[in-house]
């Protein structure tokens, strides 16, 4: 193995390219990431100084392996200033008829005077007979009626994961929970780098380029020839224009499946190009907001029923979905201490009326909803604001998704390509997640090609 091309420079590719790199110094890495900035949906955007992920991206502790490769990046204890890790504390919270309340839920009296004794022993009666009758599963809204029962499920989760999905969870797999939620290790506190979760995969950047992987961004991968079931070489268009053909002995894939298959040319069956054509996603613009807030004296956001870091809006009428406390992720994501930094998660779908909207109007939307839901009130100055659009934000388990294992079948059949990451396997995969997810597809690659 002489030669790798990765496809994508966000934490799945740069994981498997800094891997590859740290087993062996005798093969040429390649990365080609079609933004111009690495970290794909883990970036952290720098808006005149002020710092903002696409989306709350928590390093989690619960896999030992993965905890160590991240330390050896940014340590979570050391002497540097700058190259660290934070430990935070789990706080979310849903918003419900001008309520914040406790996210998981908590049967306790302050949950009891926010949605009253009626409300809450509806909820206590409904789970408990979830453990006694189950239904079968085939849906999502079948996994959450099965584990919270039907008045906590309809009356703090459907809407905002409604509004999440833009449809029904009687539509979306029960996959989407039974994988994904069943066996995760729910932990009380994770780890937060310094400037943001960019800061980690900036680092990981770094450490490729000085064992000699090569990163080029702006360039856009168009083409995967496909020979008797081996890609012989793939096309891209570089950021000047120019068209560039590369050859490799593997190629690791974080593209979209979709994307994927359109762009492979070769003996690929008419059917799967169909199935991948159906797959869909989600996808999300996300307004950065800064907000005068003179109280604040030490950069930490705190306010009576307002939790520190994440807020899930459960309102049918309110487009806004989450609320990102960036002051309280770290304070170093804000200019100065006296700001009130937020990240306000809208999902929609790229071309929709929302995403077509002027960044103006956007922020427009966003300080009225805030207004709203009793986040802010009137008179507080907005500093500056800035949107980021979000495309295939989230793989959706629906569309064509019931066949998505034709899709990764007929690409296991191919000797020299290997799909990771959130939207090459068409999975949603948290953060250790997908690191763990790249560790194995290297473990295989090694396995199968090294000599």
């Amino acid at each position: 193995m002489k030669k790798v091309i990765v496809i994508g420079a966000g934490p799945a590719g740069l994981t498997a390219a800094y891997e590859i790199l740290n087993r062996t110094d005798s093969c040429q890495v390649l990365v080609l990431e079609e933004k111009n900035q690495i970290g794909g949906l883990a970036k952290t955007v720098d808006f005149q100084d002020y710092r903002m992920d696409l989306g709350g991206h928590r390093f989690l502790m619960v896999n030992e392996k993965v905890l160590d490769w991240w330390n050896q990046f940014l340590p979570s204890r050391g002497v540097n200033y700058i190259k660290r890790m934070f430990q935070r504390k789990q706080k979310l919270k849903l918003y419900y008829k001008g309520n914040y309340v406790s996210h998981p839920i908590l049967f306790d009296r302050k949950f009891r005077n926010q949605v009253g004794s009626f409300c809450t022993l509806k909820c206590i009666c409904g789970l408990i007979k979830s453990k006694i009758k189950k239904r079968k599963e085939h849906t999502l809204e079948d996994y959450y009626m099965n584990r919270f029962g039907q008045t906590i499920y309809q009356t703090f989760l459907q809407d905002y994961m409604e509004k999440c999905w833009g449809e029904s969870l009687k539509n979306l797999s029960c996959e989407q929970g039974t994988m994904h939620g069943e066996n995760r290790v729910q932990t009380e506190y994770f780890l937060y780098p310094k400037l943001g979760a960019g800061q980690m995969w900036q680092e990981v950047a770094e450490k490729i380029k000085k064992r000699g992987g090569i990163i080029e961004l702006g360039a856009m991968v168009d083409s995967l020839v496909l020979d008797n079931n081996m890609l012989k070489k793939i096309s891209y268009i570089k950021s000047n224009g120019k068209r560039v053909f590369e050859e490799a002995d593997v190629v690791i894939s974080t593209m979209p499946l979709n994307t994927l298959f359109a762009n492979m040319t070769g003996s690929v069956p008419i059917s799967l190009r169909m199935i991948a054509n159906g797959l869909k996603y989600r996808d999300c613009v996300i307004m950065g907001l800064c907000i005068k807030w003179p109280e604040l004296s030490n950069g930490a956001f705190s306010m009576e029923n307002i939790p520190e870091r994440m807020i899930y809006v459960q309102d049918p009428k309110i487009k806004l979905a989450r609320i990102q406390v960036y002051n309280n992720w770290s304070p170093y994501l804000v200019k100065k201490k006296n700001e009130l930094w937020l990240g306000l998660e809208f999902f929609c779908k790229e071309g929709d009326d929302f995403w077509n909207l002027s960044e103006d109007e956007c922020a427009k939307i966003a300080v009225s909803e805030l207004k709203k839901i009793g986040f802010i009130e009137s008179g507080r100055e907005v500093v500056c604001y800035h949107r980021e659009y979000v495309p295939k934000a989230y793989p959706a388990y629906a569309g064509s998704y019931e066949k998505k294992g034709e899709l990764l079948s007929f690409v296991d059949g191919i000797k020299n390509l290997y799909t990771i990451g959130r939207n090459g396997s068409h999975y949603c995969y948290k953060m250790d997640e997908t690191v763990l997810n790249a560790m194995q597809a290297v473990d295989k690659i090694f396995a199968e090609h090294q000599k």
